[in-house]
């Protein structure tokens, strides 16, 4: 389900495109864009569910509730929602004319990928820029600016500063870090967290009850068997997606946590799938 509001207007000459929207699915197909260059800036706020988020330099991120992700002209990115909850959305649109604009006023958030408080306010903030968008009054853009200039801002200002945060969970963190960066050494984020890597291995085994490196990789291959369970994903796109050098690490390591390889960990639940339909 999406609801989405979008409007143009001239300014010197110029036609720009603004907008805001919500997104809804659950349990549907999956939901894909791979390789995009878009010529228009957007913001997400995701308010539930989680997605995979894939930047230019090809590093994979595991987004979830209060994550916030853009979208930047001329930077490549893939975004893919697997849809085994309810996966929503809040978003902002602007054209590149726009996008420009708001770069120079430095009102655009330097990182494409950043978790927010989540507060009330945020979503006051919203509903004012789809009330400025429904607007008839002649002067709505202005106040579609002014709504969406106010919510980047109170978004960028309402970052969690993972390590000065008051109260942040350590243990929050440090599955964060785990999933976000498949390929990032653990003993780099030992150090990053504030421990040594033998400290940090045994205090994760005992809030969480195993190794980090097992988290990881259960996590790591349980997304692999939610991406086989879509129809339309192969072995070598879900490999390349989990950022395993190649399909044939992926499959070993697929096959000690799951006892089949990829091919027939999909296949086997297709058949089952097609034989509970009849």
């Amino acid at each position: 389900m999406e609801r989405c509001f979008y409007r143009h207007y001239q300014l010197d000459g110029n036609l720009h495109r603004i907008g805001c929207g919500e997104f809804n699915c659950l349990n549907e197909q999956l939901i894909q864009h791979l390789d995009i260059n878009t010529l228009d800036y957007s913001l997400s706020m995701i308010a539930s569910g989680s997605l995979w988020f894939k930047d230019q330099d090809g590093q994979v991120k595991i987004l979830k509730k209060g994550d916030i992700f853009q979208r930047k002209p001329g930077l490549m990115h893939s975004t893919c929602v697997v849809p085994t909850e309810e996966y929503r959305e809040q978003f902002c649109l602007m054209s590149g004319e726009l996008y420009s604009h708001f770069s120079q006023m430095e009102l655009i958030p330097n990182d494409l990928t950043f978790q927010t408080m989540n507060t009330p306010e945020s979503t006051k903030q919203f509903n004012q820029l789809i009330i400025a968008l429904q607007s008839h009054s002649p002067t709505w853009y202005k106040k579609a600016m002014n709504a969406m200039q106010n919510w980047l801002f109170l978004l960028d200002s309402q970052k969690v500063a993972k390590h000065e945060s008051t109260g942040y969970c350590k243990q929050a963190l440090a599955k964060e870090e785990l999933l976000s960066n498949w390929s990032k050494p653990i003993p780099l984020i030992a150090k990053d967290i504030g421990f040594s890597y033998s400290a940090f291995r045994k205090w994760f085994k005992q809030e969480v009850g195993m190794t980090p490196g097992s988290f990881r990789k259960l996590s790591r291959i349980k997304l692999g068997c939610d991406l086989l369970l879509q129809s339309d994903t192969s072995v070598t796109y879900v490999s390349e997606a989990l950022g395993y050098p190649d399909i044939y690490s992926f499959s070993k390591q697929f096959k000690q946590v799951v006892g089949l390889t990829p091919s027939q960990f999909k296949q086997k639940r297709r058949f089952n799938g097609e034989g509970s339909a009849r």
